[in-house]
């Protein structure tokens, strides 16, 4: 990749910002290998936005991290169930065959325990005070989900700078190509009207000759444009999980629209909503709140809990077997 273009990608950055901020994250299709997915074009060719929206659509990366986001958001609320009370159940049945028993007179049998058993209990929990703990566990876990996101918001924001840079790669390296024909037609043109002043006599072999090495380096220099504008076009089907061969079409010009930009407001608001730094900071909290975590594993926890239920037991003849219980 030439440095040259290195300056071009910048003017992506505001159309590639506004993407990143959109709710909408990957749309990939999980089951189609993603050399076969389409790569979400709304017309024939791509332009800006096109690009930085099909790379953020076609890469599995961001999905990847969209799901990782969806499990953080998911122990979440798992954690906050905490703060519900547990309320459970349990039924057993069980059956015994043959039952041991004796009798007690003529007519009467006493038997251990009867043929079918049952036992249902119902129990409920509630956690009255755990010195903090639970509260810890859900900032610490909104932490975590925040982290998560900030991360979707990273990789999107790497993607869509490489595809604004490569799009813009191809329009300069397009531009340069026209530009070169452009030479190259005007030296053919000057060496056709030296070529007519040898044959009139009143110039030399020399200038036509030195005019063909100029002719040829030029092409040289338009194979090595055509050479860099294919490695683009390459780079640009990797980021669309493309095959290397494949023909992306991609439209636009490479115009020079100068804008007013005010210095300092732009650096200011970089250092407020850079991801980086969102990053680092999330780092920080997320080590801040595992110590508090940390300091509170030790100390006990204070609940109530009822549980009611009942199970049928030992059958005595002539007795009910409320009474008997």
């Amino acid at each position: 990749m030439f440095s040259r273009y290195k300056l071009a990608g910048f003017a992506g950055l505001t159309l590639a910002g506004a993407l990143l901020t959109r709710p909408a994250l990957a749309q990939n299709q999980p089951s189609v290998p993603a050399s076969n997915q389409a790569i979400g074009l709304v017309s024939d060719s791509l332009n800006l936005g096109g690009a930085v929206q099909a790379v953020l659509d076609a890469n599995p990366g961001v999905t990847n991290l969209t799901e990782l986001a969806n499990a953080a958001n998911s122990r979440l609320s798992q954690t906050q169930a905490g703060f519900l009370p547990q309320v459970t159940g349990s039924v057993t049945y069980t059956r015994i065959d043959p039952v041991s028993q004796f009798a007690l007179a003529p007519g009467e049998v006493f038997a251990f325990a009867p043929n079918n058993n049952f036992d249902a209990h119902l129990t409920a929990q509630y956690e009255l005070y755990d010195f903090g703990k639970r509260s810890a566990n859900s900032s610490l876990s909104r932490s975590q989900v925040q982290t998560a996101q900030d991360n979707v918001v990273v990789a999107r924001r790497d993607l869509a700078f490489s595809a604004a840079q490569v799009y813009f790669n191809i329009l300069f390296a397009r531009e340069s190509i026209r530009v070169q024909d452009q030479q190259i037609a005007s030296l053919v043109a000057h060496r056709d009207e030296m070529q007519k002043r040898v044959d009139a006599g009143v110039s030399t072999k020399f200038d036509v000759t030195t005019t063909d090495v100029r002719i040829t380096q030029a092409q040289n220099q338009k194979l090595d444009l055509q050479n860099q504008l294919l490695n683009q076009q390459v780079q640009l089907a990797r980021l669309l999980h493309k095959p290397q061969q494949a023909d992306i079409p991609v439209k636009g010009r490479l115009t020079y629209d100068p804008q007013a930009v005010n210095l300092e407001a732009e650096l200011t608001k970089a250092a407020e909503n850079r991801p980086e730094v969102k990053l680092a900071r999330d780092a920080e909290v997320t080590a801040d709140l595992q110590a508090k975590l940390i300091d509170r594993s030790n100390l006990p926890v204070l609940g109530v809990g009822v549980q009611a239920g009942g199970k049928n037991g030992y059958l005595i003849p002539n007795v009910a077997p409320a009474e008997a219980l």
